[in-house]
């Protein structure tokens, strides 16, 4: 469904504040990354975050439902996870996420909602529904997991009287779907390989009926790979690829400290990434910040609620 404006006259230099931040806040957005300003601010979670996007090989919270589908086969309970952000300390520019997983039968399921906005402009939403499976195991602590994601994504701006002829002005919105799949191995219980495919379909999304004024979501590629050479700490290594962009090259590390303190570290290109959690029986709370050279610092809390009864993992 393509954007579109009502009524004539209407002009960007009369469209109310927001409209202009919004559009602003996009222009921004998209010479910071590849996925090209609308749902540019994508990422999820402040675990991963803290490990630079490095999380393709470990995702094992609700969130590997958009890092990795296949991890949510290593949940051992469900688990409820909570996540706002103020991306690049941009002014009324927010995003929050959640979501759930449920382990039971044969795998894994879950359902997430993030939603990013520009305030009273710019509202991007993202539903996604997936599970995880494991679908083999082996002796020497090998295991194979699949996992798959459908997601629908929705771009809208609200509508506004213009302020020189009266006429509704509407940017009007687009709804598509996407899919992400992905695999994860553990080759032994230290060391675990992933890869994943992201976007399938590659939306392409359009405010203005003008070709500068639309795009897509690019399909992502990435390999990943950890190791983990006691409980307390894991270093993991991330390659991911859009088929309209260069590669990047993203590297984290974890420690623990009495299975109730982390610190974590990383680095994505030029970039820093950094981060907490605070771990008890009831909760997890994760802080994480994530550096973007043209644009600021994006800062990230989670709040983690294990429920239901625990299934022992290997």
């Amino acid at each position: 469904m393509s954007a579109r404006v009502r009524g004539r006259g209407s002009s960007a230099a009369g469209a109310p504040a927001g409209i202009v931040l919004a559009l602003v806040a996009a222009g921004l957005l998209a010479a910071a990354g590849p996925a090209r300003a609308w749902f540019e601010e994508s990422d999820v979670g402040s675990s991963a975050i803290g490990f630079a996007r490095a999380y393709t090989a470990i995702a094992d919270d609700p969130s590997a439902l958009y890092w990795n589908p296949a991890g949510l086969a290593t949940l051992g309970r469900g688990e409820v996870a909570l996540t706002y952000s103020r991306p690049y300390s941009v002014p009324g520019l927010t995003s929050s996420y959640g979501s759930v997983a449920l382990p039971g039968g044969p795998g894994t399921a879950a359902a997430s909602w993030h939603h990013v906005a520009v305030a009273d402009a710019l509202h991007e939403d993202t539903y996604t529904l997936g599970a995880g499976r494991e679908i083999y195991r082996g002796g020497g602590g090998v295991r194979v997991s699949l996992g798959a994601a459908l997601k629908i994504a929705r771009l809208s701006f609200p509508t506004y009287p213009d302020p020189e002829t009266g006429a509704t002005v509407d940017f009007g919105s687009a709804t598509k779907m996407a899919a992400d799949a992905g695999a994860l191995v553990f080759v032994t219980p230290k060391i675990s390989l992933a890869a994943v495919v992201r976007n399938l379909g590659a939306p392409a999304f359009n405010l203005t009926g003008e070709e500068a004024g639309g795009t897509s979501l690019p399909v992502l590629w990435q390999l990943g790979a950890a190791y983990r050479w006691d409980r307390e700490s894991t270093v993991a290594f991330d390659l991911r690829k859009a088929t309209d962009g260069k590669a990047h090259v993203n590297l984290g590390a974890e420690i623990w400290f009495y299975e109730s303190f982390a610190m974590r570290a990383g680095l994505t290109g030029s970039d820093a990434a950094g981060g907490i959690s605070v771990k008890s029986r009831a909760f997890l709370v994760d802080l994480g910040f994530l550096t973007n050279q043209p644009l600021g610092i994006s800062y990230r809390a989670s709040l983690r609620v294990p429920f239901g009864r625990k299934e022992s993992q290997p």
